[in-house]
């Protein structure tokens, strides 16, 4: 008998071959579905990465003891990521294996995505200098302030307010190292920019604000300006600073200048006179903590300095050469980190603040007291705290105080009647 070709597949190879292709699509779709899990975990892992990134980005212009530890979720529509920021030691950063380096701290970003995901990231910070100058004319209210000098790569601007027309003022953000209301002032947006890359950060002036001494942060020195003579200065530089931080002193035609400049890493005084351009220091006391900011009055009799770690206030009697400690009364709201500073041209007053709240000092009697707003709202103005307050300047008499924060406009408190007022910068 003749056999017969079978045509087509027999029962069992169609099983076998539908039961395979099954099995490959089952496992292409499942690494696909991988693929798609994988591409969507690296997503949210790079944005992640990239959260972090701009947290510590936006951390920049604060100094690490002004940085608490915090957890929290970002603003809508991102709330779906938690942030924490964490504090630590930097470590022996100086080589010499003495342990830990005071002057710096490491602030430590985790962003965590919806998934449980994390993305770490961790920058070196100073743990207190103050960024930000502010000083005030003690004859027609003019302000003069630096701002945001370690946000930009750019050289950074000092620009000024004139309180009595507010309207009309100088922006923060041009590239002009100076630029103030009114224009017939001797610096306007012409005038040359800090040498050698130099970032301005504290300020003082003479009472009219026809000179200047400004912080060089880049070069670790002090440099001076004038309407005599409209340019800057070369840098003059302690030996053996090791970083500076506030300012203040007899700022005048050049060659009559007499400066002291603070160093928070030293934890000392550096006092300058330009007729001799001679530095004498380190000044100091037993105790003496970080110093965050310098003021004095007009005549420039004594030198108020920020003790960052005591949480108060140190006087330098120039006459005697002594030290004075003033401590917040007990009986106020317990200071945080002070940072601002400022002494009324006649040296009554001395104001000092942390990011909650302003202190005010009556230099005869010794007595502290905070505004009676401060204490019923349990802070100053919020919009002022979230800024986060540094640089203060007063008036001759103390009457009118101004702060400069970090973020946003300056402010202005009329000490006399107890009233806070944003003055609002385009």
């Amino acid at each position: 008998m003749k056999k017969t070709k079978r045509k087509g597949l027999s029962f069992l190879e169609l099983v076998i071959a539908m039961t395979l292709t099954f099995l490959s699509i089952t496992f292409l779709m499942g690494l696909f579905i991988t693929s798609i899990r994988n591409g969507e975990t690296s997503k949210k892992r790079t944005t992640a990465a990239i959260m972090a990134h701009s947290t510590l980005e936006r951390l920049s212009a604060f100094t690490a003891d002004q940085i608490p530890s915090t957890t929290a979720h970002f603003d809508p529509p991102m709330q779906d990521y938690t942030y924490n920021v964490d504090i630590q030691p930097a470590g022996d950063y100086t080589g010499t294996g003495t342990g830990d380096d005071p002057d710096l701290k490491q602030v430590i970003c985790t962003v965590t995505d919806p998934s449980g995901n994390s993305s770490t990231l961790v920058a070196l910070r100073q743990a207190a200098t103050p960024l930000y100058g502010l000083v005030a004319s003690h004859i027609d209210d003019n302000l003069v302030f630096t701002q945001n000098p370690v946000n930009f790569t750019q050289y950074q601007p000092i620009s000024c307010n004139n309180t009595t027309n507010p309207a009309v003022v100088g922006s923060p953000y041009d590239q002009s190292l100076i630029n103030w209301y009114p224009s017939t002032v001797f610096l306007d947006a012409t005038q040359p920019q800090m040498p050698n890359n130099g970032k301005a950060g504290a300020i003082c002036s003479n009472p009219d604000l026809s000179a200047f001494c400004a912080v060089d942060l880049t070069n670790l020195g002090i440099r001076f300006i004038s309407s005599s003579s409209p340019t800057w200065s070369t840098l003059a530089k302690p030996t053996g600073i090791g970083h500076p931080s506030g300012v203040t002193g007899k700022v005048g035609s050049p060659g009559t200048c007499h400066i002291f400049l603070g160093d928070d890493k030293n934890r000392c005084l550096w006092e300058y006179k330009q007729s001799t351009n001679s530095w004498t220091g380190p000044l100091t006391t037993p105790g003496m903590g970080r110093i965050a900011s310098l003021s004095s009055d007009d005549l420039m009799s004594s030198i108020w300095v920020v003790d960052v770690n005591a949480k108060g206030l140190r006087k330098y009697d120039l006459s005697s050469g002594t030290w004075s400690q003033y401590l917040p009364d007990s009986t106020l709201p317990a200071p945080g980190n002070l940072v601002g500073l400022a002494v009324s041209g006649n040296g009554k007053k001395v104001f000092t603040c942390d990011e909650q709240t302003l202190y005010i000092l009556d230099v005869a009697s010794g007595t502290w007291s905070v505004p009676p707003s401060v204490l019923s709202a349990g802070s100053m103005p919020s919009k002022l705290t979230s800024d986060i307050p540094q640089a203060l300047a007063a008036n001759m008499d103390g009457s009118k105080l101004w702060a400069n924060p970090v973020y946003g406009s300056l402010y202005y408190y009329d000490v006399t009647n107890d009233i806070w007022s944003e003055n609002y910068i385009p």
